[in-house]
């Protein structure tokens, strides 16, 4: 997570990472409840797998293709949702 997500989303995964001002964009707030809800976890791997331009996102969310058969791709889901202060169903 550290060597990737927190630079644009964040240590605290509210979006504002060291790289976050210089992007068109700014990148997902991950505590944000309301968004937490609103997507599932396929999608989240979804974006994380095929980054923004291959989901319909900001073109700033890099692709990561290594990881859709991994294991550790749960992993990465699991720390998006871990910015939750409520289960998220």
């Amino acid at each position: 997570m550290t060597t990737y997500c927190a630079l644009c989303h964040g240590e605290r995964g509210d979006g504002q990472g060291v790289r976050a001002a210089s992007l068109a964009k700014k990148p997902r707030d991950w505590t944000d409840m309301d968004w937490q809800k609103s997507i599932t976890d396929e999608e989240i791997g979804r974006v994380i797998v095929l980054g923004g331009s291959g989901t319909g996102r900001s073109n700033d969310m890099p692709s990561f293709p290594h990881l859709k058969d991994s294991p550790e791709l749960a992993e990465y889901i699991n720390a998006v949702r871990s910015y939750t202060v409520f289960p998220v169903d």
